[in-house]
């Protein structure tokens, strides 16, 4: 009888140090970061949602544990009983993941990061399902990672800065490909004289170097980018302020990096 209690209980052994490993393969290992909020376990679902006013990101990854965000994870007796989960988040305004199981415990979830458009800064909701009884109690954080920052996404921050140096608000981005290595960007932008008028211009940069404005003098008219027609080109659509229709101007790059319109804005 003891040999098949002890045989017993080396298969549950076996058993859990394999769910264990191959949770680890199938999740991405859990990163030291920026603590975004933490709340005790009540029950089986727990969900946090918190805003981090002063950071933006990008972020690239996610750490639910609890532990802490400086060491999430520590193989060894001193983090025997930890309960982690981790995500991988995919780019972009809105960025979310999936929450998957690391260590101690087989509960899943899913995390969505928001810009806070009033304030700047993050909102961070996390949420899991399914966590077993012996989680209740614990105290999970959420833990944020930053990821590197892809080469468009930082020029398109230096075109901006440039944009808010000229006293302009960002109001549109649109990207063009290129034969070069670097994009070509259209940043539309809006700004309010002391007498209510709002003038419009788009700024034009090849990768972070500054090409030049659509026109010398803002427009009084709205205009708007509606994208690329095609490698090279940006189109703005103007409106007129002699109530005509809408107009349309292509924009396009030229081998010694400069501009060309198509036509003359309404208004020029």
């Amino acid at each position: 009888m003891f040999r098949l209690i002890v045989a017993a209980v080396f298969t549950v052994g076996m058993l859990a140090a394999a769910t264990m490993a191959h949770a680890q393969a199938n999740t991405i290992p859990p990163q030291p970061g920026v603590l975004a909020g933490q709340m005790q376990v009540t029950g089986p679902s727990w969900t946090l949602s918190s805003d981090l006013p002063d950071l933006s990101g990008p972020w690239g990854s996610v750490t639910v544990t609890d532990t802490n965000c400086v060491t999430p994870y520590r193989p060894g007796t001193a983090q025997a009983g930890a309960v982690i989960f981790t995500a991988a988040l995919t780019p972009g305004v809105v960025s979310d993941g999936t929450l998957q199981p690391f260590i101690g415990s087989g509960a899943t979830g899913n995390v969505t990061l928001r810009p806070m458009a009033d304030t700047g800064g993050t909102n961070v909701t996390a949420s899991l399902n399914g966590l077993e009884p012996f989680v209740v109690g614990t105290t999970l954080s959420v833990c944020l990672t930053l990821g590197v920052q892809p080469p468009m996404l930082a020029e398109i921050n230096v075109g901006q800065q440039h944009v808010a140096a000229n006293n302009f608000d960002v109001t549109g981005v649109t990207t063009a490909a290129t034969d070069a290595d670097q994009p070509l960007i259209g940043i539309s932008g809006t700004q309010t004289t002391v007498d209510g008028t709002n003038r419009q211009m788009v700024f034009f940069f090849l990768g972070a170097d500054f090409l030049g404005t659509d026109t010398s003098n803002p427009s009084l008219a709205a205009l708007q980018l509606i994208g690329s027609p095609g490698q090279d080109q940006l189109d703005v659509s103007y409106e007129d302020p002699a109530g005509g229709p809408p107009v349309t101007i292509t924009y396009t790059l030229a081998s010694d990096d400069t501009l060309t319109a198509s036509g003359t804005p309404p208004g020029h």
